[in-house]
Order: C-alpha cells, then structure tokens, then sequence
C-alpha cells in the first residue's frame, strides 16, 4: 500500500491523476494539497509518505524550490515532477535538483503516473544499496568530472580508478564467487593497450565473471554498439551533452539485470533441486496456479491418498472430493479465503481409494513475483494419522488423568523440580483450592514451598534433599504443616512422585489434610502429659502451668485461669490466674460468663459484640477487662460441675473456634482428674501435716496442761501443808492469799477447757440486747485497770479511744459475750506488755455497717511464722520447756469462735518486737 503526497494546484490534473492511482491500487493513501508551504509542512511534520509528484507552477511558487530545500535538508523521499514543457533543459535540471524522475504533460499523461511511481519508489530502494564500481579512464579530466557529480548526485555508488586495461585485470582476477569485490566495471571505449571491448571479452570469455559491464564511448554510431552487446557487455553510454545525468541510471540498471539474470540462474538450480528433494519426500507437496491448476504435485500424493499425480492434475477438485463430508465446509473456506489468510494450516480426514480413513495436515502459502502479483500457491499434505491415533490415545489418558486428578478427595499440586523455580506451582486440582483457600489462578502464581508451607513445622526432609531425590526418580513422603490464605494452619501428609509435565521435570504432590488426625494425636498427648503432670508437679500451681502450656501447643492460652466455685458462698475462686492486663483472685458469682458456664453445665465461646449485648441487656454482668472472644468450659467430678477453665483474647477475635471449644471439651475431663487428684494430694498432705501438727500439739498440750495444773495444785498443796497451829498469823494469811490465787487459775483452766467443749459442741448460744457502746467500753476499761493493778505492771499505759460515734450510740449484740472477748484480748495484751502503752476502741468501718473493736500493745509481737495458726486451738507462742510465759493456747481460739458466732470476723496485725493490734468486727 502505498501513500502518495501530490502538490498540484490544477484540481482537472489532480483528479485525474488521483483516479489512475486509486485504480491501479485502491488501498493507497493519496494527500493532495496546492501549494508549497503545506506541502513542505505534511513532509518535515513526520514525512509519513511513500513518494511525492511536485507540479512546477504553484501559487506559492516553484515546486523545483522546494525540491532543492528538501535535498539540502539531506530528505531522501522520492520525488517526480510534473511539467507543463517538456524540454531537456527543464528535465535536467530537474535531476540535477535531485529529482528521481519528471513527467511531461503531454496529452494522457496521467496513465503513466503509476508506472512511474512504481519505478521511482524502486530505484529509491535500490539506490540506497550501495554499489561498488570499478572505474577505467585514462584520462584524468573524465575522471575527475565523473567522481565528482557521482559523489555529489549518487553517493552510494562507490568508484575503484584505474587508467588501463591491465590494471583492471589484475583487480579482476582476485575475483572470486566467495569474494566478489566489484558489482559493476565501467570501461572507457578507448583504452591505451587492451581497449574496452577486448577486456570486455576477457572478462565473460576467459575470467567468467558475471560482472555487469557498461562502455562509455564518444562515438554514438550502431556498429559499436551492436558489437559491445554481442560480446557480453550490458549497456553503454555516449559521452553526450549531460551524459552523466544518465549514468547513475544506466549503472544501476546493469547491475540489476545481472543481478536479475543471477537470481534466474540460482532459482532454476533451486527449482530442479527442489523437484528433486520434493519427489522423494515423504510429504505430499504441490504447487498450483492462481486457477487452482496443478502445476506441481509430488508422486507422496499415490502413498498418501491412493491416487497417481496425474489423477489430481486432471480433477483439480479430487482432494475437496475425498475429503469427509465433515471436513468439506472447512477444505472449501480455506481455498475459497482471502490470499493472505492461505497459509494457515487445517487438520481433516480423507477416504483413500483403498477407502481407509486417514489424517491429513494441511499448509499452503501464497507465492508472488517480484512486482508483487499472486502468481498461485505451494502446499503440502502430510498424513498425520498416527500422530492423530497418538494425540487422541494421548489426550484420553489426559482426559482420565484429569478426572483422577480432579476427582482426588486430596490437594494435588504439580510442582517444578531442579533448583531453578524449584517448588513453583504448574497446575492444581479442585481440592487444591478447597485446602488452601486460593484460587487457582493464585495457586499458579505461587511457590509451594515458601508461600503456602510452615517453616520447621516437623518436616523431615528439606526440600533441597526432596528435590535431589525426584530428580533421581525416586517417590518422596513426610509430614508438614501449612498456612490457608485466611492464616489457619493446618497439617498435610504429603507423597511426591516424578512424573514429566509439558515436557519438563515435575512432582506430582499429593497432601492429605491430617489435622483432625494430627489434633486427635496431639489431644491424646495432651491428655496423657497432663495425666503425668500429677505425677511430677509439686502443687496444683504447677499442675496448672503444665497444663496451660500443653494445651498452648493447640490454641492460644496467654490469658488462661481455671476456676472453683464456691455452692455456700456463691463466689468464684481462682486457685490458678495468669492473664495480660487482670489480676483477680476471687469474684462473687453471679451472672458472670464463668458462673454461666458452671451452673449451665455447657461450653461457651463467645465473641465481643455478643457479649456487650448480653451484658446491655442485664442478661451477663462482666468482671475485669472485656476481651475480644472468650472461651470456657465446665469442670466436672463424677458429673458435678466443681467449676471451669478459661481461655480468651485480647487482641485476635478469631483466636478460637468451635473445633477448639470441642477440644477443651475432650481434654477437660483429664483436667479435671489432675486438678482433683493434686488437690486430694495437697488436702492429704494438709491433713497429713494437720495429723502431724495435731500430735504435736497434744504432746505439747498434755506437757502444758501438765505443767499449768501442777503449778497451781502445788501452791496450793504446798502452801496449805505449810498452815498448821504454829504458823504465824501473818504468813498464814499470806499462804491463804496464794492457796485463793492459784485455785483460781486453776478454775480458770478449767473453765477455758470447758468452754472449748461446748463451742466445739455448738452448746454456746448467744442472748442479744441492746446497750450503748461507751457503757460496755467503760465496764471493760475498770475491769482492765484493777486487773493492771493486781498484776503490779504500772508502767503500762491503758488508753480508751473511741472515733466516730457518741455516748449515745447502741449496738445490738451479746454483751456478756463482747466484754469476753475484749477482756480476753487486753488480758492477753497486758500479758505480754511489759512497757510502753495499750489502746482499745471501736470505731465504725467504711460501710457505716459494723462496729470494729481493737486492742493494740507495744508487747512483744508475733513472728510471722506463728501468725498463720495463732487463732487455732492449743497454739501458744512459746512451746518449750524453758517458756516463761503460762496458759494453754485456747484464749485466742475461743476469742475467734465468739467473734464468728456473733457475726464479725477477727484479725491481726503484728510484728515480732514491736507489738500486736488485734482487730474484730461485730455487725450494728
């Protein structure tokens, strides 16, 4: 297709000469315009044209100007001009402005515009090939003038100068086939020695070279002429007026008819070389005319189909003929198609004359000569049967490889092997995608190895080590585990067989989902290491954190406590708390999400969103910080719920599911074991230290209660037995004093001994009235006094406070009972005083609900260690032999049960050498 810029200003001349262009070739692209300056615009814009034909007479001036402008702007675009005059000097000096041709406007001109297109736009091509021309002139002047317009108006024809004949001829015999030096010789006629036609026939007769030759003579007479062309030489010119305006032409069109000439020479070879290779080819080839006549056809055509060439060369349709009915549509669109379209191949079946069916493979392509016309087209027929058997058994076992690999209950990928990409992914099933979760086209984009598996997640073999092993054909099998594209892992068993895939090495990895195998192995584990954990933990503590990081290697458990409820109270204990933000150690029941859990009996899983609605609605009331998912489950022995464990999530709303849930369900009942089996272990051996304790005790009670009634009964019997008719007045009364003193220690023992029975025996019953505080504080506060006074400790100072209340404040209690009790604790505070102070009071406590009672000393104090069992029974601070302080360890447990009966509760604070403040609450 060609595109054509036309700069004419006679619109009759520009229509006729666009007609003649459109009917030679319609798809041209043809631009007119009528003056110069959009002329030279359209070609230093982007020069987007083909030729251009120039008018001389423009409204704007010369189209020879604008001709001379382009070739100083070094613009090689083809260019014709057009004149109204067609006289010589105008013609040239039209090719001396560097035009490539010039058409007069003679009657008809316009006809010839085509053909003259068509010969510019080839010279141009040709022109720009270079030449290599070997040049003879002895005279110097000749010389000189041709190179110089040779340089200037052909540049690509490069000049070799010599002045003689012999001269040339050694140049031209270094000449070879494979090393050809010249593409034309340019002979002047007359030479010094050999003159131009004797070197001419030396050069076809003796040398053989086919070198295109052209004579330049002055002399224009026929008889040369006719002499030089009979000898071999292909063109001459005479040394005229404005010769060398032709020469450029004239050289190259010698040489292009010897290149032509060649090119003949070389196809007529290679077409009786092609016949030769083309009747002995397997293949059935053919060459055919533009009429669809044969005018080749190749004798694999009778092996082929059955039929002789000759039977095709008379029926020209035989192949159409012998084609499946099937396939005729097909075989008549391709030879009926567009020229271009002949080259694509088509596959059909023929009925041979033997009637077998075969395959035939089909390709033919469109064949042109040098001007670009259709002159037919060359095919070939190739039976193809056996490749079809093979494609089709090929594609069946592709077809039944498919559906086992699509039917496959197991992932399938297919993986690269060898270093390179090794572990890419080729090709994936359906379950592929269902386990992990991609698409397949997101499957095909990713490595095995690093996208979808688990790093050191129990691997047995690298992949380094697998790969080396498929590439020595060998299967490989192990255990991973692998990450789905919503981040859940999960375990695969994987086998990898070496199969070829398209042609390259590849695995064919089978991966089984093994989690819920996995998870049950991992379950039994779990329950087996927490069983033992009872064995090896010391305390529940630690059976607790063995199994919080057993139960870790299945789900999240930073956040994880287990707790204990409490059926009398209504509260929850958390024996075992370990959690990222909370710190509690007990909670009242309530309707907490524990409490839901243990008196429904049922797991909960619960996310944030529905726990804020419940908790909105009153239906749950929350204790510590809210989580984002929180999962419980119930404790249970012999099928009573005791309590639950829990586990939650600060951060991650998905860290659990309902497969968790189901876990912690299995395992809970082996939790549940552990925890009471270690707390009956940790009861016996509090019982057992109790027993030991216990023994102890009554050791240490029947060597105290021995040494507190002997004391006394020995004053008493020894002093009384002191008492006779000579005893003076004085010491007997003196002895009375100390028989009256111990006997009331001993009442006192054994009123304390028997006090102890009947609390233990639920005998002490309380009689409640109501009284003012400060008379009860007043009673005590005399009674403490003369107690001090009898005891002689006067550098003890006994101070009453009371805060917060008035003279007129009642409390409603057992008051026989209060006055015990604080008796029992000053009694106890002036034992153990021997300087300093002692204060006692009351005050109220911060919910303005009880009364709290204290007695505080600068004593001796209690060590830490004694103030853990000072309210139990028996327990005396001193328990050796060598103690120097009396009484038989019941004060303060009798104090405690009176307190308890009344309703309050009873503490200490203490330190050894500093003193004690003993503190008790009694209800308003």
């Amino acid at each position: 297709m060609y595109k054509i810029l036309l700069l004419e200003d006679n619109m009759s001349d520009a229509d006729l000469i666009g007609r003649e262009i459109m009917k030679r070739w319609p798809d041209a692209l043809l631009k007119t315009v009528s003056r110069l300056e959009e002329a030279k615009a359209l070609i230093l814009n982007d020069n987007p044209f083909d030729i251009a034909i120039f008018d001389l007479k423009l409204p704007d001036g010369n189209g020879m100007d604008l001709l001379s402008d382009l070739r100083a702007d070094h613009i090689g675009l083809p260019i014709i001009i057009l004149t109204g005059v067609g006289s010589e000097e105008i013609a040239t000096a039209a090719l001396k402005a560097g035009a490539n041709d010039y058409i007069p406007k003679k009657s008809g001109f316009y006809k010839i515009v085509p053909e003259q297109i068509e010969y510019s736009v080839n010279q141009a091509r040709l022109s720009s090939q270079d030449m290599a021309v070997l040049y003879v002139e002895h005279h110097q002047s000749d010389v000189d003038l041709t190179s110089m317009y040779l340089k200037k108006q052909a540049p690509y024809i490069h000049l070799t100068k010599v002045s003689t004949g012999d001269e040339a001829l050694k140049l031209l015999k270094a000449e070879t086939v494979l090393s050809k030096k010249f593409d034309v010789v340019l002979l002047d006629y007359r030479l010094p020695g050999l003159n131009a036609l004797e070197l001419s026939k030396i050069i076809r007769q003796e040398l053989k070279l086919n070198l295109a030759i052209v004579i330049v003579t002055g002399q224009g007479d026929e008889n040369t002429a006719v002499e030089a062309l009979k000898i071999g030489v292909d063109d001459y010119v005479v040394k005229h007026k404005n010769y060398l305006l032709r020469l450029p032409s004239v050289l190259t069109s010698a040489y292009r008819r010897k290149e032509l000439e060649r090119q003949q020479i070389e196809l007529k070879k290679s077409e009786t070389k092609y016949r030769l290779l083309a009747d002995y080819a397997a293949d059935w080839e053919y060459w055919m005319n533009p009429q669809g006549e044969y005018i080749y056809i190749s004798p694999a055509c009778l092996q082929t189909s059955g039929y002789p060439p000759d039977a095709y060369e008379k029926n020209k349709n035989l192949l159409t003929d012998i084609t499946l009915p099937e396939y005729k549509v097909l075989l008549e669109k391709h030879f009926l198609g567009e020229v271009f379209a002949l080259h694509k191949p088509i596959e059909f079946q023929i009925r041979t004359a033997q009637g077998e069916i075969k395959w035939i493979s089909h390709f033919c392509r469109p064949v042109y000569n040098d001007d670009g016309m259709y002159v037919g087209k060359r095919g070939v027929n190739r039976d193809i049967t056996l490749q079809k058997q093979a494609e089709i058994e090929l594609r069946q076992s592709e077809e039944r490889f498919k559906r086992l690999f699509e039917d496959l209950g197991d992932a399938v990928f297919v993986t690269r092997v060898g270093e390179k990409n090794m572990g890419d992914i080729l090709e994936v099933n359906t379950a592929a995608v269902q386990q992990s979760g991609y698409s397949r086209e997101e499957l095909l984009q990713m490595n095995i190895i690093h996208d979808l598996s688990v790093p050191n997640s129990g691997t047995e073999i690298s992949s380094e080590d697998s790969d080396q092993k498929l590439l020595k054909g060998k299967t490989v099998t192990y255990v991973e585990k692998k990450r789905r594209k919503s981040g859940e892992e999960y375990w695969t068993e994987i086998i990898i067989t070496p199969i070829e895939y398209k042609g390259e090495k590849a695995g064919l990895s089978i991966n089984r989902d093994i989690t819920d195998r996995k998870r049950a192995e991992q379950i039994q584990q779990i329950i087996l290491n927490i069983s033992n954990a009872t064995q090896v933990a010391v305390n529940l503590n630690e059976t607790m954190q063995i199994i919080q990081k057993e139960l870790g290697y299945l789900m999240d458990t930073k956040n994880f406590f287990v707790a204990l409820y409490n059926k009398e109270t209504d509260r929850i204990k958390l024996p075992y708390f370990r959690d990222e933000k909370d710190d509690i150690d007990d909670f009242p029941a309530g309707k907490t999400l524990t409490a839901l859990v243990i008196k429904s009996g049922q797991s909960l899983l619960i996310k944030s969103e529905e726990a804020q609605k419940l908790e909105a609605t009153g239906e749950i009331e929350r204790v510590g910080i809210d989580s984002e998912v929180w999962l419980g489950v119930p404790l249970k022995i012999k099928g009573e719920v005791t309590g639950a464990f829990v586990i939650q999530s600060y951060t991650n709303q998905n860290a659990y599911t309902e497969k968790d849930k189901e876990v912690l369900e299995i395992i809970s009942h082996q939790i549940s074991i552990s925890i009471e089996r270690k707390q009956k272990e940790e009861e016996l051996k509090i019982a057992l230290e109790a027993a030991k304790e216990s023994d102890r005790m009554k050791t240490a009670f029947l060597a105290n209660m021995s040494h507190e009634f002997r004391t006394p009964l020995n004053a008493v019997i020894g002093f009384s037995s002191l008492i006779d008719i000579d005893t003076d007045t004085t010491d007997a009364v003196n002895f009375a004093k100390l028989i009256n003193r111990s006997g009331k220690n001993l009442l006192d023992i054994v009123d304390e001994i028997f006090e102890v029975t009947l609390i233990e025996r639920g005998e002490v019953k309380l009689l409640r009235t109501r009284n003012t505080v400060s008379s009860i504080l007043n009673d005590v506060y005399q009674i403490i006094l003369h107690r001090q006074k009898n005891q002689g400790e006067s550098a003890i100072r006994i101070e009453q406070i009371v805060s917060g209340i008035t003279g007129q404040t009642e409390i409603f209690t057992d008051f026989d009972k209060l006055k015990q009790v604080l008796l029992s604790l000053l009694n106890n505070a002036l034992k153990f005083t021997h300087d300093g102070h002692i204060r006692f009071g009351v005050k109220l406590d911060a919910s303005n609900s009880n009364f709290v009672f204290f007695v505080e000393d600068s004593g001796i104090g209690i060590a830490p260690e004694k103030q853990i069992a000072v309210f139990d029974k028996f327990q005396i601070g001193d328990d050796t032999r060598t103690r120097i302080y009396s009484g038989v360890g019941v004060g303060l447990y009798i104090t405690k049960k009176l307190v308890n009966l009344m309703g309050g509760d009873i503490w200490l604070e203490s330190s050894e050498g500093e003193g004690s403040t003993f503190s008790f609450s009694i209800p308003k």
